[in-house]
Protein backbone atom coordinates (compact mmCIF):
# COMPACT_ATOMS: atom_id res chain seq x y z
CA UNK A 1 0.00 0.00 0.00
CA UNK A 2 1.34 3.44 -0.93
CA UNK A 3 1.36 6.39 1.45
CA UNK A 4 -1.28 9.02 0.74
CA UNK A 5 0.68 12.26 0.35
CA UNK A 6 -2.17 14.51 -0.78
CA UNK A 7 -2.18 17.87 0.95
CA UNK A 8 -5.62 19.04 2.05
CA UNK A 9 -6.15 22.29 3.86
CA UNK A 10 -9.30 22.43 5.94
CA UNK A 11 -10.79 24.60 8.65
CA UNK A 12 -14.08 24.93 10.47
CA UNK A 13 -16.35 27.96 10.45
CA UNK A 14 -17.08 29.78 13.68
CA UNK A 15 -14.93 28.29 16.44
CA UNK A 16 -12.79 25.29 17.31
CA UNK A 17 -15.96 23.52 18.51
CA UNK A 18 -17.70 23.95 15.16
CA UNK A 19 -18.66 20.94 13.08
CA UNK A 20 -19.02 22.96 9.86
CA UNK A 21 -15.99 22.05 7.71
CA UNK A 22 -14.58 24.37 5.10
CA UNK A 23 -12.09 23.52 2.37
CA UNK A 24 -9.38 26.15 2.02
CA UNK A 25 -8.04 27.08 -1.41
CA UNK A 26 -4.99 25.11 -2.53
CA UNK A 27 -3.89 27.67 -5.10
CA UNK A 28 -2.87 31.25 -4.32
CA UNK A 29 -4.91 32.51 -7.27
CA UNK A 30 -8.12 31.33 -5.52
CA UNK A 31 -7.35 33.14 -2.26
CA UNK A 32 -8.86 36.57 -3.05
CA UNK A 33 -12.22 35.04 -4.02
CA UNK A 34 -12.19 32.88 -0.88
CA UNK A 35 -11.47 35.87 1.35
CA UNK A 36 -14.23 37.86 -0.30
CA UNK A 37 -16.79 35.04 0.17
CA UNK A 38 -15.86 34.67 3.86
CA UNK A 39 -14.96 38.24 4.82
CA UNK A 40 -17.31 38.23 7.82
CA UNK A 41 -16.63 34.66 8.97
CA UNK A 42 -14.30 33.41 11.69
CA UNK A 43 -12.44 30.13 11.47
Amino acid sequence: MRDDRRQIQAAVLGSADSEEPLMLPLEAIELDAFRHRHEHDTF
